[in-house]
Parts: C-alpha cells; structure tokens; sequence
C-alpha cells in the first residue's frame, strides 16, 4: 500500500541526503500512479496499491477519495519534479 505522506518523506529524506536521483524516482513513480488511476476513476484516492496501480484499500474505515495528502502530495512533488505541468 502506498500512502501520500509516506512518499513524500522518502522523497524529503533522499533530497535531505544529496540523493536526487532516488528522489526523482520516488517522486515520478507516485506520479506515475496517482495519474494512472485519475484517469481511470477521474479522482484522486487515499490509498494505493503499487502492485496492481490501483486505488488500495484496507484499513479500519473505508478510502477516502480526494484526501488532503494525496491532493497535498502529488500538488508538491508536480511543483518541484516536474515544473512543466
């Protein structure tokens, strides 16, 4: 399962660490999938599974669609990894 928040501080930790490149991977993978499934569903989800590039599920409540840290996330790594968006 891969989560906004979770991506966004191991892009954080690699740029922390002169690790661009690691970081651009992480970032433009997220992307990768956040924009797959928008284009399938035509929103953005709380959760993700990598695996079958899909919203993910499993949890104690039910996804929500469009939450904060994915709009959050996929808003900042866009402004900083890809600028031409």
């Amino acid at each position: 399962m891969r989560l906004a928040e979770v991506e966004w501080i191991g892009v954080k930790a690699f740029e922390a660490y002169g690790l661009r490149d690691l970081a651009q991977v992480i970032a433009s993978l997220w992307l990768l999938l956040v924009d797959r499934v928008f284009q399938q569903m035509g929103q953005l989800h709380e959760k993700y599974d990598m695996v079958a590039m899909e919203p993910g599920g499993g949890a104690e409540y039910v996804p929500q669609a469009g939450f904060g840290w994915t709009n959050g996330v996929t808003t900042a790594v866009i402004d900083q990894y890809r600028p031409g968006l």
